[in-house]
């Protein structure tokens, strides 16, 4: 898996021309690639993600709703503006056709594929980055109109209703 390109700077954003989830990503200084996560596999994913979390956070205080409201929050509130990944005119896109996640106490894996099965990108997410993710996610989800009854409810009680959706880079 060594030799699959590692995203070291992302930018998430919703496309209401493809109704997708747009990643720019940065593999190397001068490399850049855009990955298209479709909702359905989004819907799949978001499960898995959340659910390492629970595992992997609020071990202290617990597993509450209310733990990791508050969890997600702090995430959220650490994220740093930056400048977004400017893919070029040329930089090659891909749909993600499917994703393996690989976990350790640490850190969590995404393996993202083609079609053919074929590795694309390989994003590594610390729980504090995995967080931050998926509030940028979550705001697509917002933004798109795209049902909501698949986040857990401690993502919903991190966001009153009247939050604005935004993209974001994560590094």
């Amino acid at each position: 898996m060594s030799d699959v390109p590692e995203l070291q700077r992302l930018t998430t954003s919703y496309s209401t021309t493809q109704d997708r989830i747009r990643l720019a990503g940065e593999v190397s200084h001068q490399q850049r690639m855009i990955l298209w996560l479709t909702q359905r596999l989004l819907n799949r994913l978001i499960a898995h993600l959340s659910q390492w979390l629970l595992q992997h956070t609020g071990t202290e205080h617990g597993h509450t709703p209310l733990v990791q409201a508050f969890e997600q929050q702090v995430a959220a509130a650490s994220l740093v503006p930056q400048a977004p990944v400017l893919p070029a005119q040329d930089t090659p896109e891909y749909l993600v056709e499917s994703i393996d996640i690989g976990t350790n106490s640490a850190v969590l894996t995404l393996l993202l594929k083609n079609a053919g099965n074929q590795p694309l990108a390989r994003l590594n997410l610390t729980p504090l980055a995995l967080r931050q993710w998926l509030d940028i996610v979550h705001a697509g989800y917002v933004q798109a109109d795209w049902p909501m009854d698949i986040w857990p409810e401690w993502i919903h009680a991190a966001h009153p209703p009247a939050t604005a959706a935004h993209s974001g880079v994560l590094h």
